[in-house]
């Protein structure tokens, strides 16, 4: 499994007082996964978690010059991985379930069944967010904010880009953007072909996805907002440009498979 993230301390994002002057910092942090489909079932095939600082309690005006953000990622390199990638989520969700100011997706239910059909472990994370999520305006003591993009900006049953447009926030469907499902199923049917390639196609679309994710949460919270229509893309690639090159350097062949 290919892995790719901008961060020093990957294994513990919200463990500030573990690393040398550490300060506390509050991350609202957002998910999102990739999914192909390989005649049997539905395999995660990419994931992304993306960590943005909020104040406790005043709303920042994010601006793209100084809009900053972490990340992990994670993509297949070959069908036999698809566990691998709902391990690295359950491990982030563990954490993040009390240590974050909050968690967000994106009709996290839509993914859920499938998640715990391929997670290893017993998927304590997974597991405790399912349980969680049908009365996440119930918040419990300690635990992190659960915000469901999909159900909780009043556009139920939008698709992400759906959502995206009606907030303003600027997201391309294509290389440097979400990967429509179709092209994320063409990229998994030509993994063999430059698994490399391959996996930053995934992994970016899936960081792309979980940044507007957590932007939107942040956006219904409270945490943030932005004036005019702000660029996704541009930011993500100022940020991630180095761990995605390639996809953020060339542009997908119209087949979705090509440089």
């Amino acid at each position: 499994m290919r892995s790719y993230t901008n961060q020093l301390w990957p294994h513990t994002p919200f463990g500030a007082d573990k690393r040398p002057f550490g300060h506390s910092v509050r991350l609202l942090t957002g998910f999102a996964v990739q999914w192909a489909d390989n005649g049997q079932q539905a395999l995660p095939v990419a994931a992304a978690a993306v960590f943005l600082p909020v104040h406790r309690t005043a709303t920042k005006t994010v601006v793209p010059p100084m809009l900053h953000f972490g990340y992990q990622a994670v993509a297949v390199g070959s069908e036999e991985e698809a566990p691998q990638v709902a391990d690295f989520l359950d491990r982030l969700l563990v954490q993040g379930r009390r240590h974050a100011a909050g968690l967000a997706w994106h009709s996290f239910e839509d993914d859920r069944a499938a998640l715990l059909a391929h997670a290893t472990g017993g998927a304590p994370g997974i597991t405790a967010l399912a349980q969680a999520w049908a009365l996440r305006e119930v918040r419990e003591r300690a635990t992190a904010q659960l915000t469901d993009t999909g159900e909780d900006l009043a556009l139920t049953g939008w698709t992400i880009g759906q959502a995206c447009r009606e907030n303003e926030l600027a997201v391309p469907d294509g290389s440097d953007g979400i990967l429509m499902p179709h092209r994320v199923q063409a990229i998994y049917e030509y993994l063999g072909m430059d698994p490399p390639l391959a996996g930053e196609k995934l992994a970016c679309s899936a960081v792309v996805q979980a940044f507007a994710t957590t932007l939107l949460a942040g956006l219904a919270r409270r945490h943030i907002r932005w004036d005019g229509v702000l660029p996704v893309a541009r930011i993500v690639r100022a940020v991630a440009w180095d761990s995605f090159p390639n996809v953020l350097h060339h542009r997908l062949s119209p087949s979705g498979t090509g440089r």
